[in-house]
């Protein structure tokens, strides 16, 4: 008795022990910033296995200025870069990443906040020229500012330009004009801006949308995506959202007209991209990011999360291996691993 006595003792202790040990584990682990801003603050936590690496850049932006920051991504001749950017008082900066979030530039000082590639393989970033693998501004090249595709409508999906197979510019600052011939409407660059001569482009509906998204693969031949949606509170939720996908010719902006376009209701505005030929968005009503196929708009593959996206940019790969949201709220930067 005495030693069955001991032994239960023993245990019992030793279970305490182990408890104790795991309750200081569970405490410790929490009590990491980090962790508990990945845990509670997380895109989307119904895909954190996919999350490959996060950067916090709320010491780098001012706090409550998160959302006039969205992502991008790029990439030219080889290499590839994430481009957080946006507007810090009267001056645009922009923070540079390689694509696993290894911070390669901070570039202050900007006139304007888009971001593509030039028909020279370089990136055009606001009103600067960037040599890829260097990094290397240049600033007499007599550029203007590239401003964000979606300014009208304050949506952040997308990108920010494409170029004109036919001229060898690069097409930025499209709007959906809604006063004067319900045009979709842009401007060249690096041709002669002054003045900005607007692209010649035809009628896409009988009025009243907004852009969503420029959405391109990067093929000079291939045409783009413009997504129009019927207006709303900027996304936010906003489930009674109608998106258009309207596919347009690149080489002189034509193409069909929205009620002809295949179309989706319950996206959220904010989160489209485009990767692997097809659109990806956030589903509101499915609670699921869904990959869609812009040629009739049905659900190629989903993905659940009940976590709406809405304070989320997000920015693709467009031959797929990984994507990337900016949380506007908390300024942590995130790289994922494909659902799809």
């Amino acid at each position: 008795m005495e030693v069955r006595a001991f032994r239960a003792t023993k245990t019992t202790k030793t279970m305490r022990t182990l408890r104790a040990v795991c309750v200081l584990v569970v405490v410790l682990f929490l009590g990491s910033c980090g962790v508990l801003n990945y845990i509670f603050g997380s895109v989307f936590p119904a895909t954190a296995m996919l999350a490959k690496a996060q950067a916090d850049l709320s010491g780098l932006i001012p706090a409550g200025q998160g959302y006039s920051y969205h992502v991008r991504v790029v990439e030219t001749g080889g290499y590839g870069y994430v481009v957080v950017v946006g507007n810090q008082s009267s001056a645009g900066v922009a923070y540079v990443y390689d694509l696993d979030l290894h911070l390669l530039a901070t570039i202050p000082n900007l006139t304007g906040n888009g971001v593509t590639v030039d028909a020279g393989g370089k990136i055009a970033l606001g009103n600067l020229l960037l040599t890829p693998g260097t990094l290397a501004q240049n600033q007499n090249t007599g550029l203007v500012s590239i401003n964000a595709t979606n300014t009208n409508s304050g949506d952040a999906g997308g990108v920010d330009g494409f170029i004109m197979p036919t001229t060898g510019d690069v097409a930025v600052q499209l709007s959906f004009n809604t006063t004067t011939a319900n045009a979709l409407s842009g401007y060249f660059y690096p041709a002669v801006w002054s003045p900005q001569t607007p692209i010649a482009s035809g009628a896409l509906c009988s009025g009243g949308l907004q852009v969503s998204a420029l959405l391109d693969d990067g093929v000079p031949t291939d045409n783009l995506i413009v997504v129009l949606r019927t207006p709303g509170n900027n996304g936010n939720g906003n489930s009674n959202t109608t998106c258009y996908f309207v596919a347009v010719s690149k080489s002189n902006l034509t193409g069909g007209t929205a009620q002809s376009s295949p179309s989706r209701t319950n996206l959220e505005p904010s989160s489209f991209g485009f990767a692997n030929g097809c659109i990806m968005a956030y589903d509101l009503g499915a609670a699921s990011f869904v990959r869609i196929n812009p040629a009739d708009g049905s659900t190629q593959s989903s993905f659940y999360s009940a976590t709406d996206p809405s304070n989320v940019t997000f920015a693709y790969r467009v031959n797929g291996g990984s994507f990337y949201g900016f949380d506007q709220k908390s300024c942590i930067l995130t790289k994922y691993g494909t659902w799809w």
